[in-house]
Parts: C-alpha cells; sequence; structure tokens
C-alpha cells in the first residue's frame, strides 16, 4: 500500500503531536514558591527546598488553614515522572511526627510554562490527586512511601498542594519530609536525580545566611528596649528605634520610644518583614509624611561579617583606626539601607551577646 505526500504528513504532524514536550528523566531546580508557608521570614526553617536535600530532619511546613496550600519547583528544563517517594510528616522523630499534621491527600500538577513579553503563560498543564499513608518508622528511622501515579507528568513546573491532613495531636500544620520524582520499575521506585544538586546546596545556604541578619535585628529590637540607638553615615546620626509591636521610629535629630510622645520624630509608624535572604532582610516601613499622605519605603537591615563587601567598605573607610573601634568578635556590624536613595547607615556597637 502506498501513502500520498499528504498522507504521510498527517501521520508524522499527529506522531509529534502525541509526543508532548520533550522532558528529562531530572529535576534542574530553578527555585521555588510556596502557599501557606509557616515563617515564611524565617526562610531557614520551613522552605521547599528541603523536602529535596536528602535530611529527615529538616522540613516543609504549611498552615492547614490556608487555602490551596501548598509549594511549586520552577525546573530549567522540562522533566517527567510517572511516581513519587514521599517521607511524610515531621519525620526528625516519631514524636515530632505524632505532634504535627500529615499529609493525607495531595494534588500533584505539571505544568508547561514559557515566558511572553515579560509574563508567564501556561502552555498545558496535568493534574492528578494521589492518597497517602502516614509514616511509619523501623527504629528511630522514617520509612519511604511511594506511589505510582497511573500516568506521566510532564513540565518545567511542579506544584504539590496539600487537599487534605491527619490532624497532629498538638498542631494543625502539614508537614512533609522528603519529596522525589521517578518512576516504578519491577516493583521498586526510581528515583530521578536533581542535575543541578551544588545549586540546592547554595541555595539551602542562603537560607543560613538570611538567619544571620534574621537574629541579629531581633537582637536590635532587643536593645531598643533601652532606648534609641545611634546608626551613622559620615556626620549624619539616624536614631533608630524598632519595638517588638512592629512600631518604629527614624529621626536625624531625635530618638525614643514612639509610644511616649516625648519627642516629634522625622518618621513614626509600622514596619514588617517581606523577606529574609542572604542579602539581609527586606523591611516595609509603613507612616505618613508631613503633608498627611501614606508612605511605603523599602530599607534592607543586615549584618556584615568578615569578607563581606560591606564590611571590607567599612574596614577601608576606618583605615587604620578600624581594630581599634571595632571589636569583630564581640560586637555586631550592621547596615540601614535606604533602597531608593541607596543611602547606607552603620553601627558596630551592639553586643553579640
Amino acid at each position: 500500500m502506498k501513502l500520498s505526500l499528504f498522507s504521510f504528513f498527517v501521520l508524522i504532524l499527529l506522531s509529534f503531536s502525541h509526543c508532548g514536550p520533550s522532558a528529562e528523566k531530572a529535576l534542574t531546580l530553578n527555585y521555588s514558591t510556596s502557599v501557606g508557608q509557616l515563617y515564611p521570614e524565617q526562610p531557614w526553617r520551613f522552605s521547599p527546598e528541603f523536602v529535596l536535600d536528602g535530611k529527615n530532619s529538616t522540613v516543609f511546613c504549611a498552615d492547614s488553614k490556608q487555602l490551596d496550600s501548598g509549594f511549586a519547583l520552577f525546573l530549567e528544563k522540562n522533566a517527567e515522572f510517572s511516581a513519587i517517594q514521599i517521607t511524610n510528616g515531621f519525620a526528625k522523630s516519631s514524636s515530632d511526627a505524632t505532634q504535627n499534621a500529615q499529609a493525607k491527600k495531595i494534588k500533584l500538577t505539571s505544568l508547561v510554562m514559557y515566558s511572553e513579553e515579560g509574563k508567564m503563560k501556561v502552555k498545558s498543564q496535568e493534574s492528578v490527586t494521589v492518597d497517602l499513608k502516614k509514616v511509619s518508622f523501623t527504629g528511630s528511622t522514617p520509612n519511604e512511601q511511594f506511589v505510582e501515579l497511573g500516568q506521566t507528568l510532564k513540565g518545567n513546573v511542579i506544584r504539590v498542594e496539600f487537599s487534605d491532613f491527619f490532624p497532629g495531636s498538638k498542631s494543625s500544620d502539614i508537614c512533609i519530609s522528603e519529596l522525589r520524582f521517578g518512576e516504578v520499575k519491577k516493583s521498586k521506585f526510581e528515583v530521578y536525580p536533581i542535575s543541578n544538586e551544588p545549586k540546592l546546596k547554595s541555595l539551602i545556604a542562603g537560607y543560613e545566611e538570611a538567619s544571620r541578619h534574621y537574629w541579629a535585628f531581633r537582637k536590635l529590637i532587643k536593645s531598643n528596649e533601652s532606648g534609641s540607638i545611634n546608626f551613622y553615615d559620615g556626620e549624619l546620626v539616624l536614631p533608630v528605634y524598632f519595638k517588638a509591636d512592629n512600631t518604629f521610629s527614624f529621626s536625624e535629630m531625635y530618638g525614643g520610644d514612639p509610644a511616649s510622645g516625648g519627642f516629634s520624630p522625622a518618621i513614626q509608624g509600622s514596619y514588617s518583614i517581606l523577606a529574609s535572604g542572604e542579602y539581609g532582610i527586606d523591611l516595609n516601613l509603613s507612616y505618613f509624611d508631613a503633608n498627611g499622605i501614606e508612605r511605603n519605603d523599602s530599607w534592607i537591615f543586615k549584618r556584615a561579617v568578615s569578607n563581606d563587601e560591606d564590611f571590607n567598605t567599612f574596614k577601608t573607610k576606618l583605615g587604620p583606626q578600624f581594630s581599634e573601634v571595632f571589636d569583630s568578635k564581640n560586637n555586631y556590624l550592621l547596615f540601614f539601607k535606604e533602597k531608593e536613595s541607596n543611602r547606607s547607615f552603620y553601627n558596630y556597637q551592639i553586643p553579640i551577646k
């Protein structure tokens, strides 16, 4: 039987239409996002990357009251998988697993996304919902469970949503310790590797760096209980006052407790932590200016350490006086940076302990 040229091309087109996007049996991680993540301003605690790090002592946890809570992994290339392997719950110990909620049902979605005119668009997506069991332990070691999906999911974004959960004895926060993607061969789970594992380790290391800035900020708040603290930029003095109730004051002339009413600070309002990273803490300062107009200013707070760019700049600025002025073993070197003006103020007098 002979095929016409037209029929031949139709068959070729049909074969391509059923192939779908090309995909690798590996994950090339780019970044992650989450919905309902616990303490997102402290990413070193419960970020999505921890489900990929091979450690049961680290975990992703989300608020069960948050609609569509879960996370998404954005990949540099399309990946495919037909099964998952999961260590459910906070599997650091059987006690931690019992006290916290565990995933009972999760929805897995793979999306093929692309950028067009600066916006991300969805080309295709597929979803499957799977039931999970509570984590069990052999001695002190948590047992993994694998689930075949009944289909192959392909995409450069993998979304995991918590649809139902087993309540914990003390908490309804849903946790999972490890999640692997792969396939089942001869009744055994075959895990697909993370092809750029150094990037995963770098992201997690960045979260640890973020904790350095966060705890220094908490120390500043504690020190502010005794009054305002001066930060400097050359001849300019910036008295700073941050309180645990998320109020603050900045002034180039005055300082003190904004609740006392005994002074007129240049800026007085409330603050919120937007994000924490290896670069520092993103702060939003909300206040009304002298004309009664509401303002939201962006500042960065950071703790500088040896070989840090700000540390080296500060050291160069002080020159021979550096070792006389700053005791790096016992004191913090702190910076406040205003994003809009790029002004930077420093303080080196707050004790570490």
